[in-house]
């Protein structure tokens, strides 16, 4: 088997992302409501960096356990890393673009039209497209404006900002949409795709790649991620294992 379930002290696990807060206080309630954890913790065999399930590790917290639930998985072969897509349904005002200027963060158009088409191979070429430039550019990110088939490269004063500083300049963009009113959500690529197809989106922010390595050495630290930084795919079948809460107190 290419995994281990284990119970162990809630101490033992290292965080690399943060954590969405009323995420976290939906699912205690929800936890505290079953009475049962449904889904042990993903959790690196060598390094004990949480890979997935830092709401319900903080929830456990919360609720006061001092054991947690997880599989011990081999992180190299077992998992892939992918990243969430910022969506933003609604159209803020023209301001926007003068407001995230104002957090200190650059903002170029990119010359021509953003290449949106009808199906969704367009879609998955355009983000892969803008996915290789960030990449190439050492970006912040790029931000879509789907209605008016534009784009903005985005990038920071500093050039030398590693990943987790990247992320926590891209939560500030998220922040001007909020304090005008408009919800970000964060969506797989399939789903963007299929929104992105609907029209249902609006605007579309991309951040840089995380790499395994990134993730390791920041569960390895006294710092985390922005959340929703990371994204992990999961190559193998884990069982169902449920624990009652009572048994990880």
């Amino acid at each position: 088997m290419s995994y281990v379930f284990a119970i162990l002290r809630i101490n033992e696990l290292k965080e690399h992302e943060e954590i969405i807060e009323d995420i976290l206080k939906a699912l205690a309630a929800e936890i505290k409501k079953d009475g049962v954890l449904k889904k042990p913790i993903l959790v690196d065999k060598t390094s004990m960096v949480i890979l997935d399930g830092h709401h319900r590790y903080k929830a456990l917290r919360l609720l006061g356990c001092e054991k947690v639930s997880v599989f011990l998985l081999d992180y190299d072969n077992s998992l892939e890393i992918e990243k969430w897509y910022r969506v933003i349904e609604g159209n803020p005002s023209v301001e926007i673009i003068k407001n995230i200027r104002e957090k200190d963060i650059i903002v170029e158009k990119i010359e021509g039209e953003a290449k949106i088409g009808e199906t969704k191979e367009d879609y998955e070429e355009l983000l892969r497209g803008y996915d290789k430039m960030i990449e190439e550019e050492n970006a912040l990110g790029i931000l879509i404006h789907i209605d008016e088939r534009t784009s903005y490269l985005l990038n920071s004063n500093d050039e030398n900002k590693n990943i987790k500083e990247k992320y926590s300049e891209l939560a500030k963009i998220e922040d001007v949409f909020r304090n005008q009113g408009y919800p970000v959500d964060y969506n797989n690529t399939e789903y963007t795709v299929k929104n992105m197809m609907a029209r249902k989106y609006h605007w579309i922010l991309l951040g840089p790649k995380v790499g395994k390595n990134d993730v390791i050495l920041m569960g390895l630290s006294n710092e985390a991620f922005a959340p929703k930084t990371t994204r992990h795919i999961v190559k193998i079948t884990l069982e169902d294992k449920e624990v009652k809460l009572e048994d990880l107190k």
